[in-house]
């Protein structure tokens, strides 16, 4: 961090203070071997007081403020489900070939544990998701997506989410989607290259929406067990 010129200042008129007040103090008491046996004692503090003020107060401080950074970031990906991201999961649901395969995997209790998010988490990355845009309705996933573009937008310009990588790739191909779907007029006409096509973005964009999904209630039920008994309720998977 570069010093600016007030702070040189600054320091500067505080180091000859010191040197006043010592010389005042040798003048006073006119024993000057005492004086200088406490400065060296103040002077050998000053690396005990650096070791304490970096190691420890700035860890203390770090920790507090990436906790609050998290809460913030937790409290917009909240923000996102509920107004959202959980209707994109029912609405993408009806479009997984494969939905009656795996769904049973996701119907999450009151009673789990962080183990069972966590080797859920890691059975969703390999969950085959098979999307299909000719299964459900198209039309309504677009209108659903219209419709919470402030909402998108929004977020994407929001700093805390900028930390949180997965998050963001969450937003972006919800994003993509949208203008996807935007650009098609008629659905109906829609050749077999393009069904192929908004089937990968849907599935891109499904995957997200689950592994950030299972994170979010895995928060919750740590940290808001009066929501995460709703969400329980609300699970899009049941």
């Amino acid at each position: 961090m570069k010093l600016q010129k007030k702070d040189i200042k600054l320091g500067f008129y505080l180091l000859v203070a010191a040197v006043c007040v010592y010389f005042i103090q040798i003048v006073v008491f006119k024993d000057p071997s005492n004086t200088f046996f406490y400065l060296l004692q103040d002077l050998a503090f000053v690396p005990l007081n650096i070791v304490i003020l970096t190691l420890i107060v700035d860890r203390v401080l770090a920790e507090r403020e990436k906790k609050d950074r998290m809460q913030k970031m937790n409290m917009a990906i909240g923000m996102f489900y509920n107004e959202a991201g959980i209707a994109l999961l029912k609405c993408c649901i009806g479009f997984d070939s494969n939905f009656e395969q795996y769904h049973s995997r996701y119907h999450i209790t009151m009673e789990w544990e962080d183990a069972q998010f966590d080797q859920l988490l890691k059975r969703s990355d390999r969950d085959a998701f098979q999307m299909d845009s000719r299964r459900s309705s198209l039309i309504d996933l677009k209108l659903l997506l219209v419709e919470k573009k402030e909402l998108l937008l929004t977020l994407l310009s929001n700093p805390v989410l900028l930390e949180h990588d997965t998050f963001s790739d969450l937003l972006w191909s919800v994003f993509h989607l949208k203008d996807e779907l935007q650009i098609c007029r008629d659905f109906s006409q829609m050749d077999e290259d393009n069904h192929r096509h908004i089937s990968r973005d849907i599935e891109r964009a499904y995957g997200y929406l689950i592994s950030q999904w299972i994170l979010y209630m895995k928060h919750l039920r740590t940290d808001y067990p009066y929501l995460y008994s709703l969400a329980v309720r609300e699970n899009p998977f049941r």
